[in-house]
């Protein structure tokens, strides 16, 4: 869950990222998911406009994944996924987080 603290609310709304021309980078109508999950040997990184999106950008990713590395089992990111894994970010575009929370 994410903390308020208005100190940092007023520092974060009076230094809000900018496009070049000035319009505000962050949108917060226009929300992703940011899937990650470590498998010890690789970080995969995922984003959707869901979390349904997110897993299957990465169990695609795993396809491709197996193409490099032929020996990977078919159903390992599956499996990641299954057992919960996978850590899911939801962000309105242009959002960061820092160790899981916004900022």
């Amino acid at each position: 869950m994410t903390t308020t603290h208005s100190r940092a609310n007023a520092h974060t709304k009076s230094r809000a990222a900018r496009r070049e021309d000035g319009t505000p980078l962050i949108q917060p109508e226009a929300r992703v998911c940011v899937a990650t999950v470590n498998t010890g040997r690789f970080d995969f990184v995922a984003v959707g406009a869901t979390a349904s999106d997110a897993k299957a950008a990465l169990l695609a990713a795993w396809d491709r994944h197996r193409a490099v590395y032929a020996g990977a089992d078919p159903g390992y990111m599956a499996e990641y996924i299954l057992q919960g894994e996978v850590t899911f970010h939801f962000l309105p575009m242009g959002g960061a987080t820092r160790d899981g929370e916004a900022i």
